[in-house]
């Protein structure tokens, strides 16, 4: 399970497929004040400068060598963290958060006194933490004018929804289950099961009738955020198993990254554009000014090290230069839509709709359940996403209503 999408076990389902979906029919309209929503918010993941896309993925030409690569000090004085360079968990926060213990472990091994952390989302927030408690001097600074990178609560339409990272991806063993109990944060638990697909007619799809490539784009399209032509054979083996099942936050992402940067400070607003490196320490420097000191830990996206805004000085070894072309920046798309009153399937979690545009609002994700309100979130990976975005907000608003009309209306 990556990044913010949601995997729905629609292959070899058997069976009757009604005892999977919702018993309430929604009850059909043909009122236009209810299809128009009250207020929208369209994601745009590969066009933010400080993130170029959502999350890393296996592309062909890359092996799960490159994220180990990626890992490796450089000159014991520059280190990489982040989603992208996880073995265990790529493409996920805690995946992240690991990196970020992990690198800040090296950083301490190698003996530094002091050091500048890049970025400061999860795997930042970790390192620094993580350094501090070993006494080394730690300053962390951050291009945006909040905290979290890719995890983005935002409350434009009324509650705590999430814009990157939403669900913590299997939580038994996984360290973000830990913060989360010792912070009291509220979670829902996700059923993947609870969903019923819908044609453009409104016709109910049994499971085991849907269509190869209404498939492909929600179990793998939307899940990597890449296309299945762009996927290494290894994207579908690499990183370890989760289990115990996948939960949202009714609050927000965010309680987890506000308990991370709890007693750490972080300069905001400050967008770093050089790194100076070798056996003699480190130049951090942007137009904010510039911080020296014995190591560099570099958690930016892996879309912002494939953009180049970052110049190294020497240059980047040749093997994290080929590390970084190789592995991919996937782009998950979120469409929020926030209606007057529900009028689609209230008790489920998912709503799929098979439509002749292949991959175009496949997948729905309904907020009735976790908060009562009536939301919903479309999903879009790959080149689909990168194609939304390409829009206006008023053309994809525009779409979207379509879609639901169709199945609903």
């Amino acid at each position: 399970m990556a990044g913010g999408a949601a995997t729905l076990l629609l292959i070899g389902c058997d069976g009757d497929p009604d005892d999977a979906l919702a018993t309430t029919l929604p009850r059909p309209s043909s009122d236009p004040s209810v299809f128009k929503p009250t207020a929208h918010t369209v994601t745009r993941w590969r066009s933010d400068p400080f993130a170029r896309g959502s999350y890393s993925f296996m592309a062909r030409g890359a092996e799960p060598s490159d994220r180990r690569i990626l890992a490796r000090p450089v000159d014991d004085s520059l280190y990489f963290a982040g989603e992208a360079v996880d073995l265990g968990n790529p493409a996920t926060v805690h995946g992240a958060y690991q990196s970020g213990i992990d690198a800040a472990d090296r950083v301490i091994d190698s003996g530094a006194r002091s050091a500048v952390v890049v970025g400061a989302g999860a795997a930042g927030l970790a390192a620094a933490g993580r350094l501090s408690e070993a006494g080394v001097e730690t300053v962390v600074v951050e291009a945006r004018s909040r905290l979290g990178g890719r995890v983005h609560t935002d409350t434009a339409l009324g509650p705590p929804l999430d814009l990157g990272a939403s669900w913590i991806h299997g939580v038994r063993g996984n360290p973000l289950t830990e913060i989360a109990d010792a912070a009291g944060v509220e979670r829902f638990p996700t059923d993947y099961d609870n969903l019923v697909v819908r044609d453009q007619s409104g016709r109910k799809v049994d499971l085991d009738e849907l269509p190869d490539d209404f498939v492909e784009v929600v179990e793998i399209e939307n899940e990597y955020a890449a296309d299945v032509d762009q996927l290494a054979p290894e994207a579908f083996t690499e990183g370890d198993a989760v289990r115990g099942g996948d939960v949202l936050f009714p609050a927000g992402y965010v309680q987890i990254i506000d308990e991370l940067a709890a007693d750490i400070d972080v300069e905001l607003d400050v967008v770093v554009t050089s790194i100076e490196y070798g056996s003699s320490g480190v130049r951090v420097a942007g137009e904010a000014g510039e911080w020296e000191a014995d190591a560099a830990l570099v958690t930016v996206p892996l879309g912002v090290l494939k953009k180049g805004t970052i110049t190294f000085d020497p240059d980047l070894p040749g093997d994290h230069v080929g590390a970084i072309e190789r592995l991919g920046m996937g782009h998950l798309s979120k469409v929020y839509l926030r209606f007057p009153e529900v009028f689609w399937d209230a008790d489920v979690e998912f709503i799929g709709r098979v439509a002749p545009e292949r991959g175009r609002f496949a997948l729905w994700a309904n907020f009735v359940p976790l908060n009562g309100l009536p939301i919903l979130m479309a999903f879009h990976g790959g080149s689909v996403a990168d194609e939304l975005e390409r829009m206006s907000d008023e053309e994809i608003v525009a779409e979207a209503v379509a879609a639901l009309r169709g199945m609903y209306g």
